[in-house]
């Protein structure tokens, strides 16, 4: 109720800044640090919105009510995976049968547009990773299952779906997928 964002002094661990509160539940989602129109933001994720703090002070610079992008049954907002970030663009994923949505910043980095959405990969765990002009990752079908998917960044368009013992978490590395199952342990490596 009191705030969403905290900075705390690394060498200390007093009390930076606060920010205001969006008055929302938390989420478990690392946020990221980005640089755009000349100043670092804070981008995260909490239960109903995604939202960039200015990190030099802690005041928002936006907020996206992403529970209202296409909210699946049963109101699952319990977001996950980190946002992806590039070029003045971030992608935002949830599993559950929530969409996931592109944002663009404005040209000043006060405002978001919702660029486009997609359907096909809503990562519940393990992360989605950006290479090259497509977002990688696995999608939740249920808390056991999932798909891997790749899906266009400019457009959202999904360019596959394959199934692959269960969902799980995924790296980039050498030109390569590193793609961990979370059932069983299996490790696939993908070019």
């Amino acid at each position: 109720d009191r705030t969403t964002v905290v900075a705390l002094d690394k060498l200390t661990g007093k009390t930076v800044w606060e920010s205001a509160s969006l008055s929302d539940q938390s989420a478990y989602v690392s946020p990221i640090l980005v640089d755009y129109a000349s100043r670092q933001m804070i981008v995260g994720v909490s239960g109903d919105h995604i939202y960039g703090v200015d990190a030099k002070d802690g005041s928002f610079l936006w907020t996206f009510t992403y529970a209202e992008q296409e909210p699946p049954a049963g109101g699952h907002n319990i977001n996950a995976a980190s946002p992806l970030y590039h070029d003045g663009q971030i992608y935002v994923t949830s599993g559950y049968n929530h969409v996931g949505v592109m944002l663009r910043l404005s040209e000043d980095g006060r405002g978001v547009t919702l660029a486009w959405s997609d359907s096909t990969l809503d990562c519940h765990h393990g992360g989605v990773v950006r290479v090259g002009n497509y977002i990688y990752g696995s999608n939740w079908i249920n808390n056991g299952k999932g798909n891997w998917c790749c899906i266009d960044w400019t457009t959202g368009e999904t360019r596959y779906e394959t199934d692959w013992v269960s969902k799980g978490s995924v790296i980039y590395a050498d030109g390569m997928l590193y793609c961990y199952s979370e059932r069983r342990g299996h490790f696939g490596l993908v070019p």
